[in-house]
């Protein structure tokens, strides 16, 4: 047998094949590595009912295992929600919550912190609605575009590209299509019109509106007769925008329909601020508002002039 020593031609430790096998067995110990993979039973104080064809998503950034539906021994269907922490099972009970089905696929999207569902069956009919999951509640999403209703697809969450990938299922036939699921929005902010005219028109300028965070409008070069600016809200843009030149605002125009009302900010230094708390909810993802301020001035016959309008879109990026 080969000794342990100096090899000086390879420069390396040699060791007879006994202590080398000693060896390898204590490092696969230590590591981990080599152990036979094996299922153990596990009993929590607490468990959902007996159940087949629910689904089940591990939500990492909580560390929870989410379990929702299915269908029980007496042949119904559930609408319950449950998380597993390791140690025992814990009914949650959201505000709101999908309806009752039966093999529905569901997936975490690791990026945004949700869990993703799609259709299944009622029992009655097969589904084709998008819900997701935050730990709390549930919340319905509404795309522009949905597969049709089915059960039994299989679904994953590529989280390379930040897109559920879903594919075939069961509706009386058997599908092969393939959907991809993007609940990624692009925030943005678009200014367009003008201010009435003046040396400095007033000008509405803001951040981007992104999900759980503050979207500052800023209103700047505020005539210095005016305390205060307007900040006009509406859920349409006119554009162009309509003039005002009928009650003696020439030049002037307006870009907003205005139907979610007007806020009072203070001007401090020639400009006004105001801030729009973004719930973080994805169902306002898309969801666009267009602002238009105005203010005081004797630069007018009626007294006010107004900004430029600004289309905000919400997103989460």
């Amino acid at each position: 047998d080969e000794q342990r020593g100096w090899d000086s031609d390879r420069r390396s430790v040699t060791m007879n094949k006994c202590t080398l096998t000693v060896f390898a067995a204590t490092l696969l110990a230590v590591s981990g590595v080599g152990q036979a993979p094996d299922w153990t039973q596990v009993t929590p104080a607490n468990s959902p009912g007996g159940r087949d064809g629910q689904a089940m998503a591990y939500d990492s950034a909580r560390g929870r295992v989410v379990v929702f539906g299915g269908r029980n021994s007496m042949g119904s269907y559930l609408n319950d929600t449950w998380e597993y922490d390791g140690v025992n099972w814990t009914q949650v009970t959201p505000a709101s919550s999908p309806a009752n089905r039966y093999a529905h696929p569901m997936v975490y999207d690791s990026a945004r912190g949700r869990v993703v569902m799609f259709g299944g069956w009622s029992g009655s009919s097969q589904l084709n609605d998008t819900w997701e999951y935050d730990g709390v509640n549930w919340t319905e999403i509404f795309p522009a575009n949905i597969p049709q209703g089915r059960t039994a697809s299989s679904m994953v969450y590529d989280s390379a590209r930040g897109k559920v990938v879903m594919f075939g299922g069961f509706n009386g036939w058997y599908f092969q299509d393939t959907w991809e699921y993007d609940a990624n929005t692009t925030a943005s902010s678009v200014g367009f019109g003008i201010g009435c005219p003046a040396t400095q028109p007033l000008a509405l300028n803001s951040n981007q509106p992104l999900l759980g965070t503050d979207w500052l409008l800023t209103a700047s070069s505020v005539d210095p007769a005016s305390p205060f600016c307007l900040f006009w809200f509406g859920e349409i843009a006119v554009n162009p925008g309509v003039d005002l030149g009928f009650i003696g605002a020439a030049g002037c125009f307006a870009y907003t329909n205005a139907n979610l009302g007007a806020f009072l900010a203070p001007v401090t230094s020639g400009s006004g601020t105001f801030t729009v708390s973004v719930p973080n909810n994805p169902a306002l993802l898309a969801y666009a508002l267009t602002v238009q301020a105005s203010a005081a001035s004797n630069s007018t016959a009626v007294g006010f002039v107004t900004s430029n309008g600004l289309t905000g879109v919400i997103g989460n990026q």
